[in-house]
């Protein structure tokens, strides 16, 4: 893994061009997945499709208000969102997997 050279906040459109970003954003999810599956083993996690679906749900939702309300929070709030949709609980460690996952969706194409 490559240590992140910069973090960019405002993924808009106004600063990233970000042309594959739909398909970028399942590719992250599920490698979130993956790394929380294992190192998380609770034997609770529901199917990869499922936990993906629920988070580009909730990162979705978190644009939408974004646009519609001009409002900010942070990437915390897409992962406990995220998990809500899945019925869980957001525990620190699961908070700091995804929202590792969501600055490294950045990283990965820088």
């Amino acid at each position: 893994m490559h240590e992140p050279r910069a973090v960019i906040f405002d993924l808009g459109g106004t600063l990233v061009d970000w042309p594959d970003w739909t398909e970028g954003a399942s590719r992250c999810w599920s490698l979130s997945y993956d790394y929380l599956v294992g190192g998380l083993q609770d034997g609770g996690w529901p199917e990869r499709d499922v936990y993906v679906q629920a988070m580009l749900e909730a990162e979705q939702a978190h644009w939408r208000r974004v646009a519609e309300e001009r409002w900010s929070g942070p990437p915390t709030g897409v992962v406990s969102e995220g998990l809500r949709l899945l019925g869980r609980h957001a525990h620190e460690a699961e908070l700091l997997v995804g929202t590792v996952t969501v600055v490294r969706k950045i990283c990965l194409y820088s």
